[in-house]
């Protein structure tokens, strides 16, 4: 049965709230017929070091049992003339390239540019997978591979609990440790489908919605204010978030942006604030006056043109509503104008 826009666009606002909550609490819950419940915790710093301590555990144990390095496979593949030196060097290429593509494509404001370096940028990740994925086959297990997969097995048990209270792991490392491989792939998947909801750009959708910013409005910038907790426990989420709220708050709350009154879906929200802010940033050494009242930006389209200036009936301009109070719209009005209900 196909669902309406008006049904996939509710369904959209269910899964940002549910995120917030699954941030806010730090885990994640799912239902599994083999598990029942499980709490999957959201690791932060503290998980992070564990795991990477695990991780050399792991590989000192393969370099014990004379399992090769990578590098000592990898030249085994080249004199037997499985694998090759330019290869290699063209992966380096490819991931400088994609580096250099992406850190250009975000400094662009004009949409045309953009889906140019788009196009170019998928060109070269399909290289790219093409041959990491070959030379994956071909060098085959090492130490470092080794090391790699038994650290990823470890970081699913830490994230596996019991209670809500995340203090009883879902399986003692006795049990863990008898699962089979098999089961071991099940609970890989388990975790990665109940993750994946926040893959993309979901923590920027969350820091966009009213849930958040309703709290996020009177914490003061502050993260022990907001969360009740020491930024050094944070999971990575929770610091995430607050990073993006921090950027989104101070790019619309400075009044230099304008928003539209007709954008209701988050990903349109999105790329309109960020390419507001790269379009204001690029030009803003650039204005030329033209009259009173009336300023151009030399290399602006006219959608840049559109969301720095007048002319839209639609538009909220922020800029005026900051000269009412001063020249400065602190976060509670930017709130009030956009429906926030704030005491």
């Amino acid at each position: 049965m196909k669902i309406s826009d008006r049904q996939e666009k509710e369904r959209k606002k269910l899964l940002v709230k549910d995120c917030f909550n699954d941030i806010i609490n730090g885990f994640t819950t799912t239902n599994s017929e083999d598990y029942d419940l499980i709490y999957i915790k959201h690791l932060n710093n503290s998980d992070l070091c564990d795991i990477m301590t695990q991780e050399k555990t792991y590989y000192d144990y393969a370099i014990s049992k004379d399992v090769p390095t990578y590098e000592e496979d990898r030249r085994r593949c080249i004199k037997e003339n499985l694998w090759s030196d330019e290869k290699d060097e063209r992966i380096r290429h490819l991931t400088y390239e994609l580096s250099k593509l992406r850190e250009t494509k975000n400094k662009i404001s004009k949409e045309s540019s953009r889906a140019a370096f788009q196009k170019r940028i998928n060109e070269v990740e399909k290289e790219y997978r093409s041959l990491d994925s070959d030379r994956t086959s071909i060098i085959g297990q090492n130490a470092e591979s080794f090391s790699k997969k038994k650290v990823n097995e470890y970081y699913i048990f830490k994230s596996l609990y019991s209670d809500n209270k995340l203090t009883k792991l879902k399986f003692s490392e006795e049990e863990y440790d008898d699962i089979d491989p098999g089961s071991i792939l099940d609970l890989t998947l388990i975790y990665n489908e109940a993750i994946k909801k926040f893959a993309g750009n979901m923590l920027k959708k969350v820091a966009i919605s009213r849930e958040f910013l309703s709290f996020f409005s009177i914490c003061d910038d502050n993260p022990m204010t907001f969360y009740g907790k020491p930024v050094i426990d944070l999971t990575f989420y929770q610091v995430d978030l607050f990073s993006n709220g921090r950027y989104y708050k101070n790019a619309i709350s400075e009044g230099k942006i304008r928003l539209p009154d007709d954008i209701d879906d988050p990903d349109a929200l999105i790329e309109f604030i960020e390419s507001s802010v790269t379009i204001r940033r690029t030009h803003e050494n650039k204005v030329v006056k033209t009259g009173e009242g009336g300023y151009s930006i030399p290399g602006a389209s006219k959608k840049d043109m559109e969301k720095l200036t007048e002319g839209d009936e639609n538009v909220v301009d922020l800029t005026k509503e900051a000269k009412k109070k001063g020249g400065r719209l602190n976060y509670q009005d930017m709130l009030k104008l956009h429906g926030v209900k704030v005491k």
